[in-house]
């Protein structure tokens, strides 16, 4: 992996593509290091996200004991995120409960535990971000549609089987916006039995889309 080049000659450094990448998204050496050895071009969802979890910026993630009770817990109901459930104290399998935490709006009772799902949102957007344009300058076009996909999830916090218009209810962030201190503005928002509704009968943006046309 190289992120910069050095010219012998005229001194010069100049910055790759990698060195870019790594620049704009505040990626460290050892975490681009891993992912241009380690993300491949028809790499799957569950190894991508297992990937994520590998990065450097969770090292220090490892459960602590007064965790694992809750840990234990959340392990046996992931829907979403495929983990080894034998290692739920391992640094990488708990920041992937906690993006499941995060999707699912699950409370947690452990204060270690909140401000450790808080901590892994912030920074898993940022590296995904920097996974999806890794995979483009890379021409790995299945990778960047995986990262792309998980990056919506991510910034709406949509859980991968909700409707799309479920971004637009109060309890979402888009739906925050126009809920602000339960005022709603002009704009409005749907309320959650409407997205109930709408995903129940498989009725897709394409559907609702032609049927305002006509």
């Amino acid at each position: 992996m190289q992120l910069i080049r050095y010219n012998t000659q005229t001194e010069g450094l100049f910055a790759t593509d990698m060195g870019r990448i790594a620049s704009n998204y505040y990626i460290n050496c050892e975490t681009m290091s891993y992912f241009m050895a380690n993300l491949k071009p028809q790499c799957r969802e569950s190894l991508f996200l297992y990937h994520l979890a590998q990065a450097s910026e969770f090292k220090q993630l490892e459960a602590r004991k007064e965790e694992h009770e809750e840990l234990k817990y959340l392990v046996q109901d992931m829907q979403f995120v495929e983990v080894d459930k034998s290692s739920f104290n391992e640094a990488h399998t708990k920041v992937l409960i906690m993006i499941e935490c995060y999707l699912r709006k699950i409370p947690l009772k452990c204060f270690s535990l909140i401000s450790d799902m808080a901590y892994v949102a912030q920074n898993v957007a940022r590296l995904i971000r920097a996974m999806f344009e890794i995979a483009l300058q890379k021409n790995m076009a299945n990778l960047a549609k995986i990262a792309l996909n998980w990056c919506k999830i991510i910034d709406k916090r949509l859980r991968p089987n909700d409707h799309p218009l479920k971004q637009f209810c109060a309890d979402s962030w888009v739906g925050k916006l126009t809920n602000a201190s339960e005022k709603v503005t002009k704009f409005g928002y749907l309320k959650d039995e409407i997205v109930y509704q709408v995903q129940r009968f498989n009725v897709d943006l394409d559907m609702i889309f032609d049927r305002n046309l006509q």
